[in-house]
């Protein structure tokens, strides 16, 4: 089995993709709008100095656990940030996180077959949303 056969269609990538950029461009709003700076977020999320703005700027793969790591920095409530991104008809937070620890689970499978190719720069063992960088 090829890793081209377990490629999602262009058309759902594409619809990744503009829910990933969503997701970003609302969690960039967010951030830049609080009170709180970036430097007390990645210490609040224990990251290292400068990977919120990586994140931010799209060179880290946004995961799950980013928007979640700023959401509960900020002291935000994660449906109401989903429901801000989304709008009605979004799917509830449960099904969101359900079906990315799907697609963790299944990208861990992946890589562990050795079907994703060169992972340099990977940063963390999880499925990441959006396109390679």
């Amino acid at each position: 089995m090829t890793s081209d056969r377990l490629a999602p269609p262009p058309e759902t990538t594409a619809r990744v993709e503009r829910w990933v950029d969503r997701l970003r461009d609302e969690l960039r709003r967010l951030v830049k709008t609080s009170t709180v700076s970036q430097r007390e977020i990645e210490r609040r999320a224990n990251w290292s100095r400068g990977y919120l703005s990586q994140v931010l700027q799209g060179h880290i793969g946004l995961a799950v656990h980013h928007v979640l790591a700023v959401l509960s920095a900020l002291e935000s409530d994660p449906g109401r940030f989903f429901a801000d991104v989304f709008g009605d008809g979004r799917p509830e937070l449960e099904d969101i996180q359900r079906r990315m620890a799907r697609y963790d689970a299944a990208f861990a499978h992946l890589s562990a077959q050795g079907l994703l190719g060169d992972l340099e720069g990977f940063d963390g063992g999880e499925a990441r949303l959006g396109p390679p960088t």
